[in-house]
C-alpha cells in the first residue's frame, strides 16, 4: 500500500485483526491473531508486536486506532467487556507508553470504530445519520448523528449491545439483568 494514513486494529473476544489504512478508508492485507483479552498485560503485547509488524511496511512510524470491544470511556479507558476479562485499563496510555516515541494512540468502541468507518468509506458514506448494529462474540453497535459519532458524557452513547429490554430480565453475560 503506498502512502498508508494509520494502523487500525480490531480487538474481539477471540481475534486481533491489524492493517495498514490508506486515506481513501481502504486496508492492506489484513494480519489475523488470536486476542490476548484476559489481562493489560498481554493484550498491549500483541498489539504491540502486530504494530511492530505493520510499521515494517511503512516509511515512518503511524498513528494506530484501536477498536476494542466492550465499554471505551472517552480517555481510551477500557472500562467493561462482557467478552474479555480486561477491566478498568487505560489502554490508550499503556499502548502509548509499549510504542514509544510520541506515538499517538487513539482506543474506542469497535462498534463506534466501525460505523465511523462506513461513514467515512463504506455503505453509509454520504449519509448524515446512522445506526450500526454488529454481532460478533457479542452485540455492539455505534450511532452517527447529523454526521457526528454520537457518544454521550461517558463514551457510551450508542452501545446497543447493553441496553436493558427486560429490567428484571435474567442476568447477560455481563452480569446486567435483562440485557441483550
Amino acid at each position: 500500500m503506498s502512502d498508508p494514513l494509520a494502523i487500525g486494529i480490531d480487538v474481539g473476544g477471540t481475534h486481533l485483526r491489524a492493517a495498514l489504512v490508506g486515506p481513501d478508508g481502504r486496508i492492506g492485507p489484513l494480519l489475523r491473531r488470536p486476542s490476548e483479552v484476559d489481562a493489560a498485560g498481554p493484550l498491549v503485547a500483541a498489539v504491540a508486536a502486530v504494530v511492530a509488524e505493520l510499521d515494517g511496511e511503512a516509511d515512518a512510524p503511524l498513528p494506530v486506532g484501536l477498536g476494542m470491544a466492550g465499554l471505551v470511556d472517552r480517555r481510551g479507558t477500557l472500562r467493561y467487556g462482557p467478552n474479555v476479562g480486561v477491566r478498568e485499563a487505560p489502554l490508550g496510555e499503556l499502548l502509548e507508553a509499549a510504542l514509544g516515541g510520541g506515538r499517538h494512540v487513539r482506543v474506542v468502541n469497535d462498534a463506534s470504530a466501525a460505523v465511523v468507518g462506513e461513514h467515512r468509506a463504506g455503505a453509509a458514506r454520504g449519509h448524515d445519520d446512522v445506526v450500526m448494529l454488529t454481532l460478533g462474540t457479542g452485540v455492539g453497535g455505534g450511532v452517527i448523528v447529523d454526521g457526528r459519532l454520537l457518544t454521550g458524557a461517558h463514551g457510551f452513547a450508542g452501545e446497543l449491545g447493553h441496553l436493558v429490554i427486560a429490567e428484571h430480565g435474567r442476568d447477560a453475560p455481563s452480569g446486567i439483568a435483562g440485557t441483550v
